[in-house]
């Protein structure tokens, strides 16, 4: 018998998908809005409108048609995000937190790849490694972000930060709705062992003898009558005893 593999899904009809749908349009929105106006130079327009956009639309539009079937097919989505925001982490001034970024884009994309592929079986990996930066962002840095009125946000970076967290728990939600499904090497599902036996459906099965003869024995016109067999005639019911 073939030894079963375990494949993930995600279920298109779960919050959990409807939740990482929905969350995923708004990223697309606001990373848009960053980039109002900006779409004159070229490159910038490839790299940061285009390139996250059409990123963020194929992974909606290819996990709302086949999660449930093939969740392996947003690689090629979740991998033009990263690309994106590898750049972003590329392009800031401090060496530091530059080499943190990349080094947090790789190992999204190893975990990632390596999860919807099956080859990595721990699904928690994926929580952690979105939920522990959206709340870092969400409730630490942000805030000190707002609370500088020195140097105050602009409007262009606030959107690309509220895109960038519901990016960050739109996967997060993702990583909460997969499931594991069974499958042999064929690619059909295990099959699910046989239910034990009822008690009802045991103890109809035993040798305990019937009331009635068996149909087996013979036809039923065969077998001699109570009436007509003397020997089923009690004492009173006797002539002799009749005739006093």
């Amino acid at each position: 018998m073939d030894n079963p593999r375990t494949k993930f899904y995600v279920d298109n009809n779960s919050f959990w998908a409807h939740g990482a749908v929905v969350l995923l349009a708004l990223a697309t929105v606001f990373q848009f809005i960053a980039c109002w106006g900006l779409w004159n130079d070229r490159v910038y327009a490839l790299t940061q409108i285009l390139l996250p956009v059409a990123s963020f639309f194929l992974f909606v539009l290819l996990l709302s048609l086949l999660g449930n079937k093939a969740l392996w097919v947003t690689i090629l989505p979740f991998l033009g995000g990263i690309a994106f925001y590898g750049l972003q982490a590329w392009f800031v001034e401090d060496r530091i937190v530059m080499m943190i970024g990349i080094a947090y884009c790789v190992l999204a994309t190893v975990l990632y790849v390596g999860t919807v592929l099956s080859l990595i079986r721990a699904r928690w990996l994926l929580v952690l490694l979105f939920a522990v930066p959206f709340l870092y962002r969400a409730f630490y840095r942000d805030v000190l972000i707002l609370q500088n009125v020195e140097q105050p946000a602009t409007f262009a970076s606030g959107m690309r930060e509220i895109s960038l967290l519901c990016v960050l728990l739109a996967m997060t939600l993702l990583a909460l709705g997969i499931r594991k499904r069974s499958r042999d090497r064929k690619g059909k599902e295990a099959p699910l062992s046989p239910p034990p036996a009822s008690a009802s459906s045991a103890s109809g099965s035993s040798s305990a003898p019937l009331p009635f003869p068996s149909t087996s024995q013979g036809p039923a016109s065969d077998a001699p009558m109570p009436e007509n067999n003397p020997t089923f005639m009690t004492s009173e019911s006797s002539p002799d005893d009749s005739s006093l």
